[in-house]
């Protein structure tokens, strides 16, 4: 082989990235923005220095968690409206689905599914206080308090009559609702109840529907990392489901889509 002369350019493949080094690359930074952002905040709430070695804990946690669920494997989306897109048409197949919403607030994800899914034996039924967080939410941000996201208990309007709520503490109106529920078609459940309490309460009332076939969790806060992200990891580690991750989105892994087995 001719040696090429002295100072002679010599083209060289360009080798792209892995898909694996992208996700690595991007959970770096995802965790690496979080941090610093929540040092920033840290010093000026208040927030306990515990406290800020708890959330670089959970951060850590996270990222254990995507990479053993193969995260970089699956689709991610930059909006959360995309990630929605893509689940009712590529997974759910605009098929029939029976949707339970946990944190409505002013009813803008029940509505965007309702609009998105159109199949007329679908059921959409969203359960929330309209009152706001009945226990406050510690932020790396800062706390929300007792009563945020009060709506002065006004349900949405939402004109369509597969649309229903369910008005009350999940606590109080789930063990009841699921007395009587019997869904015929897929189920998918949308989690956004931001609450760490709230979220693994709705996780457990809802284990045995989690573990049917082709059913659906997603959750809107998943980076918030000791609230629902916590929530799903506890349940995990005492009843492990069988659930993969089948998209994700949003800024620093916000949204995850779940999926059961289909079979």
């Amino acid at each position: 082989m001719a040696i090429p002369a002295s100072g002679t350019k010599v083209d060289s493949p360009v080798r792209r990235p892995s898909r694996t080094r992208r996700f690595r690359e991007r959970l770096l930074d995802s965790a690496s923005r979080l941090w610093w952002s929540a040092k920033r905040a840290v010093g000026e709430s208040g927030i306990t220095p515990l406290h800020n070695l708890e959330y670089l804990s959970g951060l850590l946690r996270l990222g254990e968690w995507l990479r053993a669920k193969q995260a970089h494997s699956q689709p991610y989306f930059k909006t959360r409206a995309e990630l929605f897109q893509y689940v009712n048409g590529e997974i759910l197949h605009a098929q029939a689905v029976n949707y339970l919403e946990f944190g409505v607030y002013q009813g803008a994800s029940i509505r965007d599914w309702s609009s998105l899914n159109q199949n007329p034996e679908s059921t959409f039924t969203g359960f929330d206080t309209f009152k706001g967080l009945p226990e406050s939410w510690r932020l790396p941000s800062g706390v929300l308090p007792a009563g945020y996201f009060d709506v002065g208990g006004k349900i949405p309007v939402i004109n369509d009559p597969r649309v229903g709520f369910v008005p009350g503490l999940f606590q109080e109106t789930l063990p009841e609702f699921l007395q009587t529920f019997d869904p015929p078609h897929r189920l998918v459940i949308h989690l956004d109840a931001d609450l760490y309490s709230s979220t693994l309460f709705v996780l457990v009332a809802l284990k045995e529907l989690l573990a049917r076939p082709g059913t659906l969790l997603l959750f809107d806060e998943f980076s918030s990392v000791q609230s629902e992200f916590r929530a799903m990891a506890d349940f995990e580690s005492a009843f492990r489901p069988k659930l993969r991750i089948a998209a994700c989105g949003g800024r620093y892994f916000e949204h995850v889509a779940l999926l059961a087995p289909e079979s």
